[in-house]
């Protein structure tokens, strides 16, 4: 079961169970991803020659290794915040190099990367750009910008679909909402936020209720049922 809703200050949720999330491959423009819904963009992702995308982030699903690396930029591979939920429907998240260091792909339902932002079940954990290699240009994965992320209740036992627009992952303004504050106030107990900017997008219910750049071509999405 899927459920939609938006906050008064415009934070969009679905929620649905760990094993109903799914990853798919569309490389082409948000206004053409007409064949599902309750989904948003996906990891990080860059571009080929022929402007094709190919995702720079871990992600395994639907039994196959579309990225193995953390491989945003080649030649700085850093351990990478990874949400993994198992086809036993447990639900983990770890710092990994390389999606090898999960085990047997047969095992896996879903694991996708991103940028760590909370980890309540490791007292060592802490949000840090640098550590996990978004520095330098890449650094800017942490400007003000709309944001997209994947979340997890451990006493719900549920996964979140979250999307929000322009926010500072650490905010001196107090009217620029802070991304880390956002998810401890959502309650998620596991986090990583995934590609922001004009990539964000969300559709829920067959509406698009948050509008990214239309005409972005973006690598894959997220979603319930898909």
């Amino acid at each position: 079961m899927r459920e939609y809703g938006r906050t008064k200050n415009g934070t969009h949720q679905i929620k649905g169970d760990p094993l109903e999330l799914g990853v798919r491959i569309v490389d082409k423009i948000i206004w053409n991803i007409t064949e599902v819904t309750n989904v948003v963009n996906g990891t990080f992702y860059w571009y080929n020659s022929d402007w094709t995308t190919y995702p720079t982030s871990i992600l395994v699903a639907n039994g196959k290794t579309y990225q193995n690396l953390a491989n945003h930029w080649w030649d700085n591979h850093k351990p990478q915040s990874v949400i993994v939920v198992y086809k036993n429907g447990k639900v983990d998240m770890r710092r990994i190099i390389n999606s090898t260091e999960l085990g047997d792909i047969n095992n896996i339902h879903v694991a996708i990367g991103g940028v760590g932002l909370v980890n309540k079940t490791d007292p060592n954990f802490k949000y840090s750009l640098k550590d996990e290699g978004f520095i330098g240009k890449h650094a800017d994965v942490g400007r003000k910008a709309n944001k997209t992320v994947l979340g997890y209740n451990i006493k719900e036992d549920k996964m979140y679909l979250m999307t929000r627009a322009n926010i500072y992952h650490k905010s001196p303004y107090f009217w620029q909402y802070d991304l880390l504050k956002l998810v401890r106030d959502c309650e998620y107990d596991l986090a990583i936020s995934l590609d922001g900017g004009g990539s964000t997008f969300m559709d829920a219910n067959w509406r698009y209720v948050f509008r990214g750049e239309a005409n972005r071509r973006i690598n894959n999405i997220v979603g319930f049922g898909i």
